[in-house]
């Protein structure tokens, strides 16, 4: 019964924290849904896709070549993170910048990095003979400048919560939303191909989502502590 009363009186005073936030608050919380979903539609749709989108528009036929380009941008990710990471914490520590504003940086560039790589993914030149090399340039363009996700939007999420405690409740929320947009990316764009034939218009889309998402990130993302 103990255990049972403590699990309500955590539920009653995460509700009340809830509503009783600042308009602000509310707002940044809803933003970094809002790009937890874009980032989780973009990195599902292309970790289920890529394979397919080589091997159909691009006249990629062997596995093990698909295998190896479709794991190239993914490595490009793992290994630009840790790079990425430290130019956040030497712009913080050693030139004194603002948190708020090397979060900004870093999502300016996970934004509208992966923007510019769908785009050119788009425009594949799925009939040259050079389509696959050009294939492979978007795509690692794409997943490498999520490697700024880290030093951007994650660790926002620890500087927005401060010492609530609330960084995990909230990272679970915005990845929640990450998951079902992505799963509603893929089923998009199934019916997508197999509508127009092409991963054109599944490209584009995805790039329009990136570019909406740094406008939301600089219109609403003001770095305040939640309260």
């Amino acid at each position: 019964e103990n255990a049972k009363a403590n699990r309500v009186s955590r539920i009653q005073n995460t509700w009340k924290q809830l509503t009783s936030m600042s308009r602000g608050s509310i707002l940044q919380i809803l933003g970094l849904l809002w790009s937890h979903s874009v980032i989780g539609f973009g990195y599902f749709v292309l970790l289920s896709w890529v394979p397919t989108f080589l091997s159909s528009q691009v006249g990629m036929s062997s596995p093990r070549m698909l295998g190896l380009l479709s794991a190239v941008p993914f490595l490009t990710t793992a290994i630009l993170a840790c790079f990425v990471g430290n130019i956040a914490d030497y712009l913080i520590v050693k030139r004194k910048w603002a948190v708020s504003a090397t979060r900004r940086l870093m999502m300016v560039f996970s934004t509208l990095g992966p923007a510019l790589g769908l785009a050119m993914l788009a425009m594949t030149p799925t009939q040259a003979t050079f389509a696959p090399l050009y294939a492979l340039i978007a795509l690692t363009v794409s997943m490498g400048f999520q490697a700024f996700n880290y030093p951007g939007f994650h660790a926002y999420v620890q500087d927005v919560a401060g010492p609530s405690g609330n960084a995990g409740l909230l990272l679970s929320v915005t990845n929640t939303g990450g998951v079902i947009f992505g799963a509603v990316g893929n089923l998009l764009t199934g019916v997508m191909v197999e509508k127009t034939g092409t991963f054109a218009s599944v490209f584009w889309s995805s790039s329009a989502l990136y570019v909406l998402s740094f406008f939301v990130w600089c219109t609403i993302m003001t770095g305040e502590e939640l309260k």
